[in-house]
This record gives structure tokens, C-alpha cells and sequence, in this order.
């Protein structure tokens, strides 16, 4: 922008480029025109709201997806999406788009459950390459477990019956009402 400025002599030039890059919107090539196919009819206007909408909605949906999911498959994702989502709203309208934001959010955790599903299988497999590990692990966390619930429970007991008290659900403490010096 200042290269362009810097090129130019005359004020009123200079205040209209100004006006031009506050005024500028971002790239409006889309994919289709960038790959080199010209745009036509509908494809060469603005996208209505509702179409913007729900391309902003099924981008924060893609983004939910796990990362290393994002890393192969994101881009192609979001740009199917950006292809589609318009010939789904010309035909199927508000349907269409809930339709196309329901298809990839449910695909979302499908996705966590496949990756959980490998990182599990790695782990028994990592696991069972090193039992002697393993033993000791159970073990300690086996130990842990049982005094942690030993200690619980006996604190419970403790406190909840009192010793000599017949009811100790009905006892009460009475306080004497105690006053603050005014200050």
C-alpha cells in the first residue's frame, strides 16, 4: 500500500487509494477462479447471508475436528464445503445447509473415537511389550486405589457416628451469639 503511495504526486489520488485499502474487503477469488475456471451466473455473485452463515458455522464445526485429523484431511474438507454449500442452498435452502452442518458434526466424534481407539491400541501394545513394567504399575496404582479408599471410608465412619451419642443425626451446637466491637 505505501509503495503504491509513494508513487503517486497528486493528494486526490493519494486520499482515494487511501479510502480504496480501508475499503477493501479481502481476496474475492474464490477457489474455482483461482484453479482457473471462470465464474459464472450464480457462482460470480456475493454469497447470500445465510450461505456465509453457514460456511463461518462449518468452519468452527472443522475446527473442533482432532488436530493431527486437521493436519491430513482440513483443507480438503473446508474446501468441499466451500464448493458445495452453495448449490445446497439453491437447492435445498435452510434444509440443505442444517443438513451439511449436522453431516460433519457428527462426524466429529467419530473422529475422537477413532483416534482414542488407536492411541489405546498403542498403548496395550507398548504395554504388553514390557510386562515386568506393567506389573509394577498395576501394582503401585492398585496399592493407591485401595488406601486412598481405606483411608476415605475410615474418616467417614469416624465422623459420621459419634461414640456415645444414641441419634448423632439429631445433635446440634448451640453458639452463643457473639458481638463485634464497633469500631
Amino acid at each position: 500500500m505505501f509503495a503504491h503511495l509513494a508513487e503517486v504526486d497528486d493528494g486526490e489520488q493519494v486520499a482515494g487509494r487511501v479510502v480504496e485499502a480501508m475499503n477493501y474487503q479481502g481476496p474475492t477469488v474464490s477457489a474455482r477462479a483461482a484453479s482457473g475456471v471462470p465464474e459464472t451466473g450464480a457462482l460470480a455473485r456475493q454469497p447470500e447471508r445465510p450461505v456465509t452463515l453457514g460456511l463461518r458455522a462449518y468452519r468452527g464445526i472443522a475446527r473442533a475436528f482432532p488436530g493431527e485429523f486437521n493436519n491430513n484431511y482440513g483443507g480438503e474438507l473446508l474446501q468441499t464445503a466451500e464448493d458445495a454449500i452453495e448449490p445446497v442452498w439453491r437447492q435445498h435452502c435452510v434444509l440443505g445447509l442444517a443438513r451439511l452442518l449436522m453431516d460433519v458434526a457428527i462426524r466429529v466424534p467419530f473422529e475422537y473415537l477413532a483416534e482414542l481407539r488407536q492411541n489405546v491400541r498403542y498403548a496395550l501394545r507398548v504395554l504388553g511389550g514390557s510386562p515386568g513394567f506393567t506389573l509394577v504399575a498395576l501394582l503401585s496404582l492398585t496399592l493407591g486405589i485401595c488406601i486412598a479408599t481405606c483411608a476415605y471410608s475410615e474418616m467417614n465412619g469416624l465422623l459420621r457416628d459419634l461414640f456415645g451419642v444414641p441419634h448423632p443425626d439429631e445433635s446440634v451446637a448451640l453458639h452463643q451469639p457473639v458481638s463485634y466491637p464497633t469500631y
